[in-house]
This record gives structure tokens, C-alpha cells and sequence, in this order.
């Protein structure tokens, strides 16, 4: 596989076998998609075979994955919405990366006001204005 690791293009080598366990026989990592594909696992392996083992992958920075994966330089906010001005101006950024057709992910961290899981990732698919019925 190749990838970019610390900024050099590298080829990765590596079997093409996934760790399982028990009787359910399910992958311990990422699993394959719902088409069964696995370049999901495939591309986890990878990584953590970069980084040394899986356990040194768990948790992690999601530009760094981004930067390994696909060589795109990568560009960190981090939003707080701490008051109405806060929330304007990370929302300006999201928007701004949004109309570059950017890739955009999104995490959460130990503690949260919204519905969201907290110490996970997101993608964000884009980013929309939305307005109730009477217009707020």
C-alpha cells in the first residue's frame, strides 16, 4: 500500500489477514463493510503497523489518519462554541471548508452538551444553514 508517512511517500508491505476472535468470528478492529470489503481493516493494519502496533493507534489525532491515507495536507480548528461570537466564527470555518470541498471531520471530546458520542470521530458530509418555520 502506499502511504504518506512524515511527509515521505512510503510503501507499506503487509499480508492481507485480519485478526478474529471468539465464536462470532468478528474482526477485533474495523470491520468490513456491509459490501464486505475490506479495505477498511486493510487500511487500519496498515496504520498500525506504521505506528508500531494496533494498540499505539487507539484514540489518535484524525488529520494525522487524513495525511497517511490520502497525502492531503490538513488544516486543525478547534471549536468551541464557548459564546454566540465563538460559535459564529468556528461555524465561518466549517462553512469556509465546506465550500472548498474539504475533507472535514469532526470529534468530540470527554464532555459534551450535545447528542453525540464524546471521545469519538465524525465525518462531517457538509456543512447547511437551516432555519426554523418562523424564520430563526
Amino acid at each position: 500500500m502506499r502511504a504518506i508517512v512524515l511527509g515521505v511517500p512510503r510503501i507499506i508491505t503487509m499480508d492481507d489477514y485480519i485478526a478474529f476472535y471468539g465464536s462470532y468470528s468478528q474482526p477485533y478492529f474495523a470491520k468490513p463493510s456491509y459490501t464486505n470489503a475490506i479495505w477498511g481493516p486493510l487500511l487500519e493494519k496498515a496504520w498500525a503497523k506504521v505506528n508500531g502496533n494496533f494498540e499505539f493507534i487507539e484514540g489518535g489525532w484524525e488529520p494525522e489518519s487524513i495525511r497517511f491515507a490520502s497525502g492531503a495536507p490538513t488544516q486543525t480548528t478547534i471549536v468551541t462554541m464557548n459564546n454566540a461570537a465563538s460559535a459564529l466564527a468556528d461555524w465561518n470555518n466549517i462553512a469556509s471548508a465546506d465550500s472548498a470541498n474539504s475533507v472535514m471531520i469532526g470529534g468530540v471530546g470527554s464532555t459534551s452538551t450535545i447528542s453525540l458520542v464524546t471521545g469519538h470521530a465524525y465525518t462531517i458530509i457538509s456543512a447547511h444553514n437551516v432555519s426554523s418555520t418562523d424564520g430563526t
